[in-house]
């Protein structure tokens, strides 16, 4: 079962780039199962990492994307 679509709506807001940048991070194996997970495939050094303008170990960026990935309360 795939994320709800607004989930890749609200990790855009979160980083402040476009849904389909989101959405090409799903289709090159970002994995959306957390927000940890995330960031760590995002910081990726090896694959060119596209975190250079992000503060991944910022509490905040990572509170603000645990909640755009949490799942909606009436998703089955």
């Amino acid at each position: 079962m795939g994320r709800p679509p607004e989930t890749f709506s609200k990790v855009a807001a979160v980083f402040g780039v476009t849904r389909q940048a989101v959405y090409k991070w799903q289709r090159n194996g970002a994995s959306f199962h957390s927000a940890d997970t995330l960031l760590a495939w995002l910081n990726n050094r090896d694959r060119g990492g596209v975190l250079d303008n992000f503060a991944h170990h910022c509490p905040v960026l990572r509170d603000k994307l645990t909640q755009a990935l949490a799942w909606p309360s009436y998703w089955p």
